[in-house]
């Protein structure tokens, strides 16, 4: 069975939800990124994966994941952050976050934002350098009043990793990998 959904495997879930559990006027809330980290091929969750979360181009947290492959930080409004996810002999995959403009004060406890990373092995013959760019951006929206995924960027990126993933299993199919799968 393909695992692929319609992120091609890249994020299987990448959305953003408030937790409107009580009305709180005018209340200091967090921001959480939270999620896991997932083998493309398996699905199954990479224990020993590291999640680094720069801060405004500085180391700001680091996880090393569990067997379940989940992982949770906070962030600090008013900053931009890099997510990068990687495990040994995987591509390594990020997202970007920009917490400027959300206010001091909302009326919810929590901005969440769930985000599930599949990584897989290179092979050769095929260049990663997609991987380079960012997986999603997402920033604070007045509008919504949530965090919310840049949707041109994310449509332009889901066409790109679309094109690479039928290379990637082209590719694996003529060394022969692909078979059980």
């Amino acid at each position: 069975m393909n695992i692929r959904q319609p992120l091609l495997g890249i994020l299987l879930c990448a959305f953003v939800h408030g937790a409107a559990n009580a009305q709180r006027p005018g209340a200091d809330y967090d921001i959480v990124v939270e999620g896991r980290v997932l083998d493309e091929t398996t699905g199954d969750p990479i224990k020993g994966a590291v999640v680094i979360v720069r801060k405004d181009g500085h180391s700001e947290n680091m996880v090393v994941v569990k067997g379940d492959g989940q992982y949770a930080f906070e962030l600090e409004r008013g900053g931009r952050y890099e997510i990068t996810y990687s495990a040994a002999g995987m591509v390594a995959k990020r997202v970007e976050v920009n917490t400027h403009g959300a206010p001091a004060n909302l009326d919810v406890p929590r901005l969440s934002m769930n985000v599930d990373i599949n990584l897989f092995p290179p092979v050769s013959g095929l260049a990663t350098a997609l991987f380079e760019k960012p997986m999603g951006r997402a920033a604070y929206s007045s509008k919504v009043r949530n965090m919310r995924w840049d949707e041109e960027y994310g449509k332009a990126m889901r066409e790109s990793i679309r094109v690479f993933m039928t290379k990637y299993d082209a590719q694996l199919e003529k060394q022969g990998t692909l078979a059980g799968r």
